[in-house]
């Protein structure tokens, strides 16, 4: 009697091979959901941020345009490669050269300009129009020349570089010249790469 039990209760606990493969495939099922999710969660907050560094350096172009009069000079030649960063930060000029706010030398001539317009000597001190933003990020082009940067760098095993010579790097491109978009003022335009798409993040589109 005691052996009939045993056995009886052995065989209502376990499991079958088809009852463990359908749980298996339940869990594999709701780990692919959470990775999705995770993944649209990250690049949610990736657009977020640039969308929040556009409109930082959208207001500190404005101001500098209520400074001046005018919107930063451009480079005309490759809008990737551009002044922004000196034009809003300012720069002293001092014995014939040009100095950043972190005191590095500043060279006007990868941007195809004869100088900074957004200048001044010592003992000024030029305005900075970015000095709110959190955190700036810049990346070198040339020597002694930076650009401003998206936080997140364009992928190396791409033919596609923005900056050719300096793969990796993510600029922020900018037009005031001849602007396409904005004829009345400036285009300025970030990239990012989430998977295997580039998504365009500007000041002419939401």
């Amino acid at each position: 009697m005691n052996i009939y039990n045993y056995a009886k209760k052995d065989k209502v606990c376990g499991f079958t091979l088809i009852e463990i493969l359908v749980v298996m495939a339940i869990i594999a099922v709701l780990a692919s959901l959470v990775v999705y999710m995770a993944g649209q969660s990250s690049d949610k907050a990736r657009r977020t941020r640039v969308e929040t560094m556009k409109a930082q350096i959208t207001a500190a172009i404005e101001s500098y345009h209520s400074r001046h009069g005018f919107y930063p000079p451009d480079n005309p030649a490759d809008p990737a490669v551009n002044q922004l960063y000196y034009e809003l930060t300012g720069t002293v000029f001092e014995n014939g050269t040009y100095k950043d706010i972190e005191g590095r030398i500043a060279d006007p001539t990868p941007f195809n300009a004869g100088g900074f317009v957004h200048s001044t000597q010592p003992p000024d001190k030029p305005q900075n129009f970015l000095q709110t933003t959190a955190r700036i990020e810049t990346k070198e082009v040339a020597p002694n020349a930076r650009v401003l940067v998206v936080p997140f760098e364009w992928p190396a095993n791409r033919t596609d570089q923005p900056i050719p010579s300096k793969p990796g790097v993510n600029p922020w491109h900018y037009v005031s010249t001849k602007p396409v978009h904005n004829p009345n003022s400036y285009d300025l335009w970030a990239e990012l790469v989430i998977g295997d798409k580039v998504i365009l993040i500007s000041n002419w589109t939401k």
